[in-house]
């Protein structure tokens, strides 16, 4: 039996009436003969072999704690993107390698993923299969924003997103260009 959860697997939770449970299941046990089975324990034989029905059911609780990631172009045109996550031979090295990738348009061997250096922002522990989403999200957010500075840059010019870039760091609208040293200082 098959319970598909809803389209935002983050968002849903397993029913705390079991009643749910039993008016889905119900639905599909005509299919392997439920109503056909004997009640009593140990009474249905095929042979020598006890057969029996049986219903379980089960759900691993799902986790995803704060994480960042930082992603920038280098000058030979390589991505670099970095989290302070670590991987204990899970692969999250190599997934987020190729979400990288995927994500910046780049082909994969002109990606670098570092992990596990505390000068990165921060990310959770490996384990409990948790590690992929929470740095996942982060890597995604980081090469989205990414991608829309290229754009500003591109649609604004430089000294404007430059200009913007400094009031996102300090909170100063900075309006007459160029920007110095001296306005930065002030």
């Amino acid at each position: 039996m098959l319970i598909d959860t809803p389209s935002r697997a983050d968002t849903w939770r397993p029913p705390r009436n079991p009643s749910h449970r039993n008016t889905t299941a119900s639905r599909r046990w005509p299919r392997f003969g439920w109503s056909r089975r004997t009640r009593e324990p140990g009474s249905t034989r095929e042979g020598r072999w006890l057969v029996g029905y049986g219903v379980a059911g089960v759900s691993y609780p799902f986790y995803q704690v704060p994480c960042q990631a930082r992603a920038s172009v280098r000058g030979d045109g390589s991505a670099y993107v970095r989290s302070a996550a670590t991987d204990i031979g899970t692969g999250t090295y190599t997934v987020m390698t190729q979400l990288a990738a995927e994500l910046l348009g780049f082909d994969i061997g002109r990606v670098r993923f570092d992990l596990a250096d505390s000068d990165t922002p921060c990310a959770p522990q490996a384990g409990g299969s948790g590690l992929t989403g929470s740095p996942g999200n982060a890597v995604h957010a980081a090469c989205r924003r990414l991608i829309q500075e290229f754009l500003e840059v591109g649609l604004v010019g430089v000294a404007a997103a430059i200009g913007n870039a400094v009031f996102h760091a300090t909170g100063r609208r900075i309006r007459s260009l160029p920007i110095t040293i001296d306005q930065l200082l002030l």
